[in-house]
């Protein structure tokens, strides 16, 4: 249940930021934080990338005070990766073209 919910509140909070961007962008990436702990903790751990990844590129645009969020997205995907190294491996060079190990190594 958790999983649904958390998708409709991505949803709504990208239609926010597509209205007010400077407003909204914090909320957004949290909602994609929690939306990829929750696929994590469904097990899910391939599924968790694509909204922790879409956070971490979001959130380079967040004021200093919510920055904090980027590592919420970073402590995450490691998780998720602790649990399912080849799932994660996959989803993440799928979706951005680099291993994880590559990412991990640039001292993320």
């Amino acid at each position: 249940e958790a999983v649904v919910v958390s998708e409709q509140a991505v949803a709504l909070r990208r239609e926010l930021v597509e209205l007010n961007r400077d407003a909204h962008l914090p909320d957004y990436v949290q909602s994609l934080v929690v939306r990829g702990w929750t696929l994590s903790e469904a097990r899910q751990y391939g599924d968790a990338v694509r909204p922790l990844a879409e956070a971490l590129a979001a959130g380079q645009e967040l004021p200093e005070f919510a920055r904090e969020l980027l590592h919420d997205a970073t402590a995450v995907l490691r998780e998720a990766h602790r649990r399912s190294p080849a799932e994660v491996d996959a989803a993440f060079e799928t979706l951005t073209g680099r291993t994880f190990t590559e990412w991990v190594g640039e001292g993320r």
